[in-house]
């Protein structure tokens, strides 16, 4: 069993399972010190989600614990990313806060990408907060990093 951290289109489950990544278990998570953007460049010239390191800022997504195999299926998708070991938060039971170890995809150094995200995959993404209840942060979080990528495009 493998912790996967997920904050782009993988928030959803049914995409997670079309990929070959069957899980146990999804819920919400906190990545602290990263915040949310859409830099990664896709082959179709638009913009997919990624996380960079910004002290203080935070991005709502879900840990998942994946099946064996499941964490390389999801590989086979993310060309242009690598793995990172991540802390994220967790709440517990009884409403305390648990600090677990995760892996994640996180971009490559390379040029930003030059258009924003298309908006098919915004709505992906905020499909995936809805199903898992993530606060509502979370959406404005995404549809502020996606707008903001629009307003710096000429």
């Amino acid at each position: 069993m493998v912790r996967y951290f997920a904050y782009g289109s993988n928030l959803l489950g049914e995409r997670m399972r079309e990929r070959g990544a069957e899980y146990f278990s999804a819920r919400p998570a906190v990545l602290r010190d990263y915040r949310l953007t859409f830099d990664k460049p896709a082959r179709d010239g638009t913009a997919r989600a990624n996380v960079r390191r910004a002290i203080g800022a935070r991005v709502h997504g879900v840990l998942y614990e994946l099946a064996r195999g499941g964490l390389e299926a999801l590989q086979l998708f993310q060309a242009g990313y690598e793995l990172a070991d991540v802390l994220v938060e967790c709440t517990r039971v009884d409403g305390g806060v648990e600090v677990l170890t995760a892996r994640t995809f996180m971009a490559r150094a390379e040029r930003p990408a030059a258009a924003p995200p298309a908006p098919s995959y915004v709505s992906t993404i905020l499909e995936g907060v809805r199903q898992h209840g993530l606060p509502e942060p979370a959406r404005d979080d995404v549809l502020r990093a996606a707008h903001k990528k629009e307003k710096k495009d000429p």
